[in-house]
């Protein structure tokens, strides 16, 4: 890397210092997998990344090959790679333990005598000697999103079966579920949790989202939120749902627009700003994409178009800057270091992005 990624307690993040983001290391795409030339003309891609909450590490999830990358952001190198191809992997996550994930397995193929829940299972593995540690098996279809407690062991699923399920890390059986079949049309829900864990955010199609408590699933939602589409005959799924880091804020992107609605920290009926959108960021790419607020909730960033990401100031509305890579193609994954300024996107490269300079403090 050009520089060592700079600890967000030193440096504040400020508008004209994203225009000096600049990609400081990329990691060229994995070979190409199938047995034909034809089945290798699309490289494996990126599909979900995340970054340890204390140490400099980050991990990394490819589709076709089912790779699994360890990265140590201080050094810029890869340190560790494994393969998951028999289920496949997606919707990666760490764990407290900075060489322990979670991961849900992405099998479509059905063998005969296979159970359906072992297609769908989210597996614990550790990195340290490549071992399975547990197997979460409940979920009937894809699970969509996995979401890790920073404060305790458990940890949220959500999956194309239309059911929310909390799990402990300790064992195998689920401790709650939130069943969504008696919504109408929901078929990809997603769901995003604070990091003081207390609050959970359920999106369904048209934009719609809920606000529950997280140890309180059953008891149901404290507030819903309507979509800009949650009426007609055509509702868009959510394709990317994140709550910020203090939970005041939740955003949904919904066909390549960003809508963000401010939160109330309490967790009651009157805590939402009653559902009225605090931003609409136009990302310009109507492809499915992931954003993330900055770490002190200020900004979004996201990937715009091709090699491209674009930052907006939620305190203006307005774009800040946008920054040009060397990639061919639009950074699908998006995730911005909790403790760095540093954030890393995906697509079939991986790249991690630095400040070369920090205005007002010298080169």
């Amino acid at each position: 890397m050009s520089a060592p990624p700079q600890d967000t307690g030193d440096v504040e993040l400020f508008d004209d210092l994203f225009g000096h983001f600049r990609e400081a290391r990329v990691f060229d795409a994995p070979p190409a997998v199938g047995n034909t030339e034809a089945e290798q003309t699309e490289p494996p891609k990126v599909n979900s990344l995340d970054f340890h909450n204390s140490e400099p590490l980050l991990v990394s999830v490819t589709d076709k090959d089912a790779g699994i990358r360890l990265y140590d952001v201080s050094k810029g190198t890869e340190e560790m790679e494994f393969f998951s191809a028999k289920y496949g992997a997606s919707s990666v996550r760490f764990t407290h333990h900075p060489m322990a994930i979670l991961y849900a397995s992405t099998r479509k193929d059905k063998a005969a005598g296979d159970n359906v829940v072992e297609h769908h299972a989210i597996r614990y593995h550790s990195l340290h000697d490549n071992a399975y540690l547990r197997y979460f098996k409940a979920h009937e279809d894809e699970v969509l999103d996995i979401e890790m407690s920073t404060v305790s062991d458990t940890f949220l699923s959500v999956s194309k079966d239309r059911t929310v399920r909390r799990w402990d890390l300790r064992t195998e059986k689920d401790q709650e579920m939130l069943d969504l079949k008696k919504m109408a049309q929901v078929n990809k829900p997603r769901i995003a949790c604070d990091r003081a864990d207390e609050i959970v955010a359920l999106g369904v199609e048209g934009g719609d989202i809920r606000l529950y408590t997280t140890k309180a699933l059953q008891a149901g939602y404290f507030h819903s939120i309507q979509g800009p589409q949650s009426s007609g005959l055509v509702r868009p799924h959510i394709s990317c749902l994140k709550l910020s880091n203090g939970g005041n804020l939740v955003a949904a992107l919904l066909q390549g627009t960003i809508f963000v609605y401010k939160i109330d920290s309490g967790a009651t009926s009157d805590a939402v700003n009653k559902g009225n959108v605090f931003r609409k960021l136009e990302t310009g790419v109507s492809s499915d994409l992931e954003f993330d607020f900055t770490p002190d909730d200020k900004y979004i960033i996201s990937g715009c178009g091709v090699g491209s990401v674009v930052v907006w100031s939620l305190e203006s509305g307005n774009e800040v800057a946008r920054v040009e890579g060397g990639g061919l193609e639009v950074p699908t994954c998006l995730r911005w270091s909790p403790r760095q300024a540093l954030f890393a996107t995906g697509s079939s490269k991986l790249s991690l992005w630095i400040p070369e300079t920090v205005p007002g403090r010298g080169a």
